[in-house]
């Protein structure tokens, strides 16, 4: 006998306690449960959510369903849910709702192009997957396709074969670049296939309609997977770190210095959170080239002196020309943290010098890129002629009181 699920007269409800929760999301019209055990009748139940408000309040574990009869306004509580159609456990009348428990089951369906997934975390909720891995761990078979992702805004396309872009690509002609799901990366994937700026954090900021939150991006363009971080907030962000070097002990500088802590090639900037990294002037070099950044931003702290230097710089591709320049105070400019451009002998336009790469003193990126002789420095460099490394922001090795313990972050755009 055919069967009609109503789904006008669906009624989902919820309730939940420290100890369980039950959902009745299956509905029968024409129906009622007479398997199991009628635990209580109730009479002068008016609407069917008073009735299943009665089987909550009996109790979740023991109430399992529910018939209502709307025109003699009677509740049956049960100790037995069916969740299906059953002619063996339901009787017929056509005055009687039934309300249960129907199991859902982990599925996929397609919509506008886009795979929406329910996987089950009990018998009775699903959610969204968190990433494609999941998708693998959940059903048996699945297919490559864009999925809406839980805590991701846009679908993201899982190749659940692709290692790198270019599979990526070759598998699907109309993707654009957007964030996939690689194998063997943990995190989904920025697939860059408009042009050659691989490693951009204003980029990838340009790329995308919504905000995207500091942290690490892992880019990949061709064959190449670059992960590197970027702030996203600071200065209306897109700055990508270069270099990040903690200083904890007087002692420790001698391992914390440029010569100590820089490492070639763009590989290597998924270690810059490690406190002890700057990414080599060659390879710096290099990307400003490439990718044409023009500003070099310089954020550091003092211990001895509680001070924070914050300056962004827009000479940075000066900085790796060899010959003495002396920028205008157009071209710097100190953040609102800043707490060292308004001293009485840092005032005045004197931020005018500073060393080109070639005179000495090992570069100027992290190296006098803006100085006060003698007063106010920024290094973290070792000189050949030297024993110690001067590791400096916004002070000298010379002043009473000074230590070398302090933390730095350079960053480009």
């Amino acid at each position: 006998m055919k069967v009609l699920l109503n789904i006008l007269i669906l009624w989902l409800f919820e309730h939940s306690t420290e100890q369980s929760q039950i959902t009745f999301n299956f509905a029968l019209r024409g129906w009622k449960l007479v398997f199991g055990k009628v635990l209580l009748h109730v009479e002068k139940v008016t609407n069917p959510p008073d009735c299943i408000k009665e089987c909550l309040v009996f109790g979740p574990e023991e109430c399992k369903s529910v018939n209502f009869n709307p025109s003699r306004k009677i509740c049956q509580l049960m100790d037995e849910n069916a969740g299906e159609l059953d002619e063996k456990k339901f009787q017929k009348g056509e005055e009687w709702l039934h309300f249960g428990q129907k199991e859902k089951q982990a599925e996929c369906k397609e919509r506008n192009g886009t795979k929406k997934c329910c996987i089950l975390t009990n018998q009775l909720q699903c959610k969204q997957p968190i990433d494609c891995n999941e998708i693998k761990q959940s059903f048996e078979t699945y297919e490559s396709g864009f999925y809406s992702l839980e805590g991701q805004s846009n679908p993201v396309y899982c190749n659940f074969h692709a290692i790198d872009c270019n599979e990526i690509k070759q598998s699907c002609e109309t993707c654009q670049s957007d964030f996939y799901s690689l194998e063997g990366q943990s995190s989904p994937v920025y697939c860059n296939f408009d042009d050659g700026n691989l490693i951009s954090c204003e980029g990838l900021k340009e790329r995308n309609a919504s905000p995207l939150e500091s942290g690490f991006y892992t880019v990949g363009q061709g064959g190449d997977v670059v992960t590197f971080y970027c702030d996203m907030i600071t200065d209306n962000g897109g700055w990508l770190m270069v270099a990040n070097v903690t200083v904890k002990t007087e002692s420790e500088k001698s391992v914390r210095h440029y010569d100590s802590v820089k490492q070639n090639g763009i590989q290597s900037l998924v270690n810059v959170a490690n406190g002890a990294y700057a990414l080599s002037l060659e390879t710096l070099q290099e990307m400003v080239s490439t990718h044409g950044f023009s500003e070099l931003r310089i954020k550091c702290y003092k211990d001895w002196s509680g001070y924070q230097v914050h300056v962004v710089l827009s000479y940075l591709q000066r900085l790796f020309v060899m010959e003495v320049t002396y920028p205008t105070p157009s071209e710097y400019r100190f953040l609102d943290d800043d707490q060292t451009s308004s001293m009485s002998w840092a005032a005045g336009g004197k931020f005018t010098q500073y060393y080109p790469t070639g005179t000495g003193v090992g570069g100027s990126v992290y190296d006098h890129q803006i100085y006060i002789s003698g007063t106010w420095h920024i290094l973290i460099m070792q000189y050949p002629w030297g024993s110690n490394p001067r590791m400096e922001c916004g002070d000298n090795s010379q002043l009473s009181g000074f230590t070398s313990v302090g933390h730095w972050e350079f960053y480009v755009r």
